[in-house]
């Protein structure tokens, strides 16, 4: 008999997203269904696939309305998406894929810190 219950381990591979953006999406679910009256167990969910990537579609359209209550205007902007993140809105989103450019590597958002961090060292050294 298979388990009833998807793991946050599962739903990350099943999703490709990362663990965090899993567990977040497992937690939205249980909170969804509690709601509704069914039983949750904290850090699993039931193997309903279609239900997680419905989730994962409105966490990624939650996001996306984000950026637009922000100003972010998708006929005018380009906008550059950032780290792990990405993943989901590569799979799960509406865009214009002329208009977005997404960087999933988890370490970019670090790696852009270091060159800036080492760009404001040399200009530290040669004042």
């Amino acid at each position: 008999m298979t388990n009833q219950f998807m793991r946050a381990e599962e739903v990350a591979r099943e999703l490709e997203v990362s663990k965090t953006y899993a567990y977040k999406l497992i937690q939205q679910l249980n909170a969804e269904l509690w709601e509704k009256g069914y039983i949750t167990i904290a850090g699993r969910v039931k193997r309903y696939l279609e239900v997680i990537q419905e989730t994962a579609r409105n966490y990624v359209a939650g996001i996306m309305r984000r950026l637009r209550e922000h100003e972010y205007n998708p006929e005018l902007m380009k906008l550059y998406i950032v780290g792990g993140g990405g993943c989901l809105i590569r799979h799960f989103g509406e865009y214009d894929a002329n208009r977005v450019t997404i960087n999933d590597d988890i370490c970019a958002t670090a790696k852009g810190y270091e060159y800036l961090a080492g760009i404001r060292l040399k200009k530290a050294g040669a004042a």
